[in-house]
């Protein structure tokens, strides 16, 4: 029996599934095999989907991956929707169609072109739903179906720094980053961002940036309040390990206000999968797959949850601003005090 190279493709939109390597295997009986992938978050209102499905084939695999992201039977042979329930009743129901309006990084498969399916009209997120997105192949058995479940995330606000703050990047004490949990939420990450800008010395032109780290992640319950511990003084290693000597520019704060402390929180499916992810990045074993899409046959995989997020943004006090001026770490760099800076 002859061998063939069999490849199981799924194409992630943000995260999850973007590595791909070929297999060998001996030529298996086909199966109609779905890869689904979609985060939602209650702030928008048009939301995206990746379908894709698995295919086996005796030709070079790269190139018929690039085939089939545009095998056109494929995608007209789906009837995808969106169903809003309350106490395993549906409520509403949001058709879904395809679109070729956000492009897809260059790489193996076709770019910048890609199909991806969104919601037809206009749709509300409400958290005390849940939402089941379904994947229904026309010609199949009548009642075969793809679905998974989600609750989404709801609103949560930063507690701690308190907002009027002007904050001590100096101190080496801990300090405390604080919110209460959102409905729905199941795991958090918390970054400390640092917004400045540079400005080129012959045109003056003017360019915003910002440095960005991870303070923590771990997982969460709804209701509960998190209160983490970090010191706030490493985002001076983080700038000085950064940024690079220029002498074409002068560097600023983005103005005094300059500290952002942003928060993320996402749905159980999605946690568990990144969790999975980390644990099977770190061994040579065997690998443990997840997926919350559900099949008669066993043969869907993916990931429907959703996310949310909060910010807040903080000034920084006169000392903080002499020590990027004239710290160890960043003294080098070309910063100058805001006052300073003349647009």
């Amino acid at each position: 029996m002859m061998r063939i190279q069999k490849l199981m493709v799924f194409i992630g939109i943000v995260v999850a599934f973007s590595a791909c390597k070929p297999k060998f295997d001996v030529y298996d009986d086909y199966k109609d095999i779905v890869f689904a992938y979609g985060v939602f978050n209650i702030h928008e209102t048009t939301h995206y989907f990746k379908i894709y499905k698995g295919f086996q084939t005796d030709e070079n695999i790269y190139d018929y991956a690039r085939q089939m992201e545009w095998n056109k039977l494929y995608f007209d042979s789906l009837e995808v929707y969106l169903e809003e329930r309350v106490n395993n009743e549906v409520r509403r129901t949001y058709p879904f169609d395809t679109t070729t309006a956000i492009p897809k990084d260059p790489g193996i498969f076709p770019s910048p072109l890609q199909i991806l399916y969104k919601n037809r009209n206009p749709l509300t997120i409400n958290t005390t739903s849940t939402y089941r997105f379904v994947i229904k192949n026309k010609y199949s058995n009548e009642n075969y179906q793809v679905y998974a479940d989600a609750k989404m995330i709801g609103d949560f606000y930063i507690t701690n720094p308190a907002s009027s703050s002007n904050l001590d990047l100096t101190t080496s004490h801990g300090i405390s980053c604080a919110f209460k949990n959102p409905d729905n939420g199941s795991a958090f990450e918390v970054y400390q961002v640092f917004k400045y800008i540079e400005v080129d010395k012959i045109t003056h032109h003017v360019e915003k940036k910002s440095l960005r780290r991870k303070v923590s992640a771990d997982f969460c319950q709804p209701g509960n309040s998190t209160k983490i511990t970090h010191r706030i003084d490493h985002v001076y290693n983080l700038i000085g390990a950064t940024l690079e000597v220029n002498d074409q520019v002068v560097r600023y704060t983005d103005d005094r206000t300059c500290i952002e402390y942003e928060v993320w929180v996402c749905g159980a499916s999605l946690a568990t999968y990144m969790k999975l992810n980390e644990l099977n990045s770190a061994t040579l074993g065997n690998k443990i797959d997840f997926s919350n899409f559900i099949a008669e046959n066993k043969n869907a995989y993916g990931i429907f949850s959703s996310r949310n997020s909060s910010v807040r943004v903080y000034d920084i006090d006169s000392n903080s601003e002499d020590s990027l001026v004239q710290g160890q770490y960043t003294k080098h760099l070309g910063f100058k005090k805001w006052i300073e800076y003349v647009p």
